[in-house]
């Protein structure tokens, strides 16, 4: 099923956001994440954030950990987009394996 325009454009911006959080809120403790990809159901409740989390080695951890600031990442992002979106998606992360693939 292709995604509606709308879908695309809340993905869009939401990748975008969570980008410059994630740049804030690591930049001191030499971790590097990126955002692959990110997933929107069709009512816009749920986002899933497919992530690239640099060292490697601890990108278990690392993600353990973004999950336990799940809920503060939403109320940054919440006031970042209150005037674009009127809920905000519950944030789900995942660590894109497509890189661990590639390697092997």
């Amino acid at each position: 099923m292709e995604k509606s325009i709308r879908n695309k454009k809340i993905s869009s911006l939401i990748k975008k956001e969570m980008a410059k959080i994630f740049l804030l809120e690591t930049i001191e403790k030499g971790i590097l994440i990126s955002i692959s990809q990110v997933q929107m159901n069709t009512n816009l409740v749920n986002a899933k954030l497919y992530l690239n989390i640099f060292p490697r080695q601890n990108k278990n951890k690392i993600l353990r950990n973004i999950k336990k600031k799940s809920v503060h990442y939403r109320k940054i992002l919440g006031k970042q987009l209150r005037n674009q979106l009127r809920t905000i998606p519950v944030i789900h992360f995942y660590i894109d394996e497509s890189l661990d693939d590639l390697e092997k």
